[in-house]
């Protein structure tokens, strides 16, 4: 059985729905965990009003029994507390508006807005942390934080030690570990604000523990690299995905581009990593580094030039309630979208009606490539 979240609802509309498939029978069920990061996508640095009001409260309805999952579908719903639709017919610059209109031809752009809404992250969220938790057996941990914010940055580079470095992201408001770029991150925040302006910046995700051999060879779609960069790519207001160093090697010559391989007497290893833990769509063993670039948010409290679908006139684009930045709150959404792949690809190769017969299967591959 493949994981596959399939889930769906309207930013305005009765609440979020999802169903997730293939998380093998018996594995204990964190609820805590997801509602920690439910509140982590809800809460960071650069959110509108919207997080004052909407609790992402949940509801487990199918797949979980005495706390452990069946093996069967695992149904989950999160109400609405906003049900107020606007029926705009002026498209924003930067949205779904415009094409969304066309596409379904109507002057009313909830009908794409709506699903095009950030809102629906928040079911991904809890989904891919039950895949999160799935994965916390193989030993695998995930990590991210914020790189940038507007033009300022910081050159933090994940270690091996993930526990402390998590703990300390989640505390800070705009979740990066840098103290002094975060302080700096706020202030461009404020500023931003304070000038109805928004920004973007860059997300990063670590997993470490992904043993090799991870993904597909033989058919594009199973490339690990091409499945984690679809679902990065797939979060609202990210227009750019980086694996490893992937862009600086683009100006490097070969011999300075590749990790050179090593046998360290028990393993192989890689010195360095510019290639992010993937090589040839295959997991190779080392931590898996990914990048994300968001734009500003395009809902603009002076908002630019537009059309009004319906008189053909040019009009501002709307402003009503939004962000001055989605980077912070992105984060968690990065580290589950990471955790849907990964558990999909460890499901798709070790296989299991059960997490105990899975992990056997894990055992015996480990077993074997030591012998290698």
């Amino acid at each position: 059985m493949r994981v596959k979240l399939t889930y769906g609802g309207e930013s305005h509309g009765y609440g979020l729905a999802g169903i997730l498939e293939g998380i093998p029978q018996g594995m204990e069920v964190d609820l805590n965990q997801i509602k920690l990061n439910l509140a982590r996508r809800k809460m960071g640095a650069g959110r509108g009003e919207r997080s004052n009001f909407e609790f992402d409260n949940f509801t487990i309805i199918c797949g979980v029994m005495i706390g452990e999952t069946t093996g069967g579908p695992i149904g989950f719903m999160i109400k609405n507390a906003s049900r107020e639709l606007r029926h705009q017919r002026i498209p924003r610059p930067g949205h779904v508006d415009l094409a969304g209109a066309l596409k379904y031809g109507t002057h009313d752009i909830d009908v794409a807005a709506e699903r095009g809404s950030a809102r629906e992250t928040a079911i991904r969220v809890l989904g891919g942390t039950l895949c999160i938790q799935l994965l916390e057996h193989f030993n695998v941990k995930i990590t991210g934080w914020v790189e940038s914010i507007g033009s300022i940055s910081t050159d933090f580079e994940i270690t091996e030690d993930f526990d402390t470095i998590t703990e300390f992201i989640k505390k800070t408001p705009v979740a990066c570990p840098d103290m002094v770029a975060a302080q700096m991150m706020t202030n461009e925040l404020k500023i931003a604000a304070d000038s109805n302006d928004t920004l973007g910046g860059t997300v990063r995700v670590a997993v470490k523990g992904v043993i090799p051999g991870i993904g597909g060879i033989g058919d594009p779609d199973k490339r690990l690299d091409a499945l984690l960069a679809a679902a990065l790519m797939s979060i609202p207001s990210v227009k750019g995905v980086e694996i490893g160093k992937g862009f600086s090697q683009a100006k490097m010559r070969g011999s300075q581009a590749h990790d050179p391989i090593f046998w360290g007497g028990a393993s192989y290893y890689h010195q360095g990593n510019l290639a992010g833990g993937i090589e040839g769509g295959l997991s190779n063993g080392e931590m898996i580094t990914l990048r994300a670039a968001l734009k500003p948010i395009p809902t603009l409290k002076n908002g630019l030039p537009s059309v009004n679908l319906e008189t053909k006139q040019s009009a501002p684009g709307p402003y009503y309630r939004s962000d001055t930045c989605a980077v912070p709150s992105s984060v968690v959404i990065a580290e589950t979208m990471t955790a849907l792949v990964l558990a999909d690809a460890y499901l798709e190769k070790f296989g299991g009606d059960s997490l105990n017969e899975t992990l056997r299967n894990f055992e015996a591959y480990k077993d074997a490539i030591k012998r290698l």
